[in-house]
């Protein structure tokens, strides 16, 4: 069953546990095509399914706009999952802003590793749009 831990304007954070579960996986939502503050975004996860399907825990961080997880709130998120991941290992997983979002917070949650598809990055900060 899927809980909602966290919901603001900007992002929501959704909890699918599975007991048995050997690991945990936070996945980030990737960049929308516009950025569209307010609801939350239809699709309550990244990989959704595949992980319904796998039985692997997971947590969903939603987006509701591209703010490429620059965000106050962001170390309540994060708390929010420590303090519920038990000790099972933990994979960080994301494509684009996702990607990005599993990269940048791998650490923080003392995960095992990141998957990350095409995170969006710049060496040259003048030159990154995001």
């Amino acid at each position: 069953m899927t809980a909602i831990l966290f919901e603001n304007d900007n992002l929501s954070l959704h909890s699918v546990p599975i007991d048995q579960s050997e690991q945990v996986v936070v996945t980030f939502s990737p960049r929308l095509g516009a950025p569209r503050p307010g609801p939350a975004h239809p699709n309550a996860g990244f990989g959704q399914e595949f992980f319904r399907k796998s039985g692997i825990s997971v947590f969903h961080v939603v987006a509701k706009w591209n703010h490429w997880w620059q965000l106050d709130e962001m170390e309540e998120v994060l708390q929010a999952i420590r303090d519920r991941r038990g000790t099972r290992a933990l994979w960080t997983y994301g494509a684009s802003m996702g990607g990005a979002g599993a990269l940048m917070f791998a650490d923080r949650l003392e995960a095992a590793g990141a998957i990350a598809m095409s995170p969006q990055a710049s060496v040259d900060l003048s030159r990154a749009d995001f």
